[in-house]
């Protein structure tokens, strides 16, 4: 080194920036020559005087950075690959942060640490933004500190910034930040609900459902699982989506089905099922069944409750068949009630149901037709 750099009384954050230093340093090499000069960090600026790779000759260099930087290597290269250098340490920078870290997460919190290198300027506090919104100041004196960040959203990524700020002849002055980030927690899902089978064709079924409401912070997959009634669960198929929609596809005709949806969080946590009954369109049965009816069922594994609407009717017919059989293979029974049980049927099967009411005047009316399928039994 030909000189010494000097910052005394500039080596702390937040003045460090204020005063720059330089050095001038000669390298040589006697033996295979110089092939390579750098300096690390570069600093400000870097210069080399009349440098041809390979010379034996001095070779001048010249270096500057500001106070914020006190510790550089200028370094030679020879033609072997021996590596010399020139080491210019003027201690650490005072009141500089150090392992910037989160060390514990939550859903909706969080826990920093971070280390602070001794400064004659003492922390007022410091000041901390989260995603590049200022958050809250920080009050600690200590060289460690720790603290609890609340009120974030659960499954979504954080970035902090910490500033130090500094009690500096009775005014504020801000230091550099230091940088952490960490991802929040995911939510545990919630069971999806309102499933509804919006469409069905001879070989498919569109299902769909609304998310559960503490989703909408949370970015969710849903998994769904279909496979044919009366046959072994295990044997279907189940695929994931990010919509709140599924289309069945490559189903049989006039037949039913039973179909799963669970909501996945980004860590692969599974909400409990929302269920499904669902029967393809059977060729010469009407297409107007399911989606839109006004029947609604509860189905059991041997029986299947009925509901719809109270109308001013004095009476209804219900008639049912399995879904496959022909019109004169189904049964019909009248109530006087909004409501009727379907007792006597068999586990895992779908049935075509049919509900006419007849007015005091004695016409009669359709009030509703769909489809149903009993649970299957185990």
């Amino acid at each position: 080194l030909v000189n010494d750099p000097i910052c005394t009384g500039f080596n702390f954050n937040g003045i460090c920036d204020t005063l720059q230093w330089s050095v001038r340093a000669t390298l040589r090499d006697t033996g295979s020559g110089l092939y390579r000069v750098d300096a690390v960090p570069e600093g400000t600026t870097f210069g080399v005087s009349d440098f041809l790779p390979g010379t034996t000759a001095d070779v001048e260099t010249y270096y500057t950075a500001t106070c914020c930087t006190t510790q550089v290597d200028i370094i030679g290269v020879d033609g072997v690959g021996n590596v010399g250098k020139c080491h210019i340490d003027m201690g650490v920078v005072g009141g500089l942060i150090y392992d910037f870290e989160v060390d514990q997460v939550g859903e909706t919190w969080l826990v920093l640490h971070w280390n602070i290198t001794p400064s004659d300027y003492a922390i007022d506090y410091y000041d901390l933004s989260i995603n590049g919104v200022p958050s809250q100041h920080i009050t600690c004196h200590d060289l460690y500190c720790r603290a609890l960040v609340t009120y974030v959203d659960p499954c979504s990524f954080q970035a902090f910034n910490l500033t130090p700020v500094f009690d500096y002849h009775g005014t504020d002055m801000a230091g550099f930040p230091a940088y952490t980030d960490a991802v929040t927690l995911d939510k545990e899902p919630g069971i999806p609900y309102n499933g509804t089978e919006i469409d069905a064709t001879e070989t498919s079924i569109t299902i769909s459902w609304h998310p559960h409401p503490d989703h909408v912070l949370c970015s969710f997959e849903y998994e769904v699982c279909y496979f044919e009634v009366g046959t072994d669960p295990s044997s279907g198929l189940c695929e994931r989506t990010a919509d709140t929609f599924y289309t069945m596809q490559g189903l049989g005709e006039c037949e039913a089905y039973i179909a799963d949806v669970a909501a996945l969080s980004p860590s692969g946590m599974q909400s409990a099922k929302l269920e499904f009954y669902g029967v393809t369109l059977c060729d010469g049965l009407p297409r107007g069944r399911g989606a839109d009816s006004s029947l609604n069922f509860v189905p059991h594994s041997a029986s299947v409750a009925l509901t719809w609407p109270q109308t001013d009717a004095t009476s209804y017919q219900v008639c049912y068949s399995e879904v496959g059989r022909t019109q004169d293979q189904r049964a019909c029974e009248r109530t006087t009630d909004p409501f009727y049980e379907i007792l006597g049927l068999h586990p895992c099967k779908a049935y075509a149901t049919e509900v006419t009411a007849a007015d005091p005047t004695g016409g009669r009316m359709l009030s509703g037709e769909s489809y149903a399928v009993t649970l299957c039994s185990g």
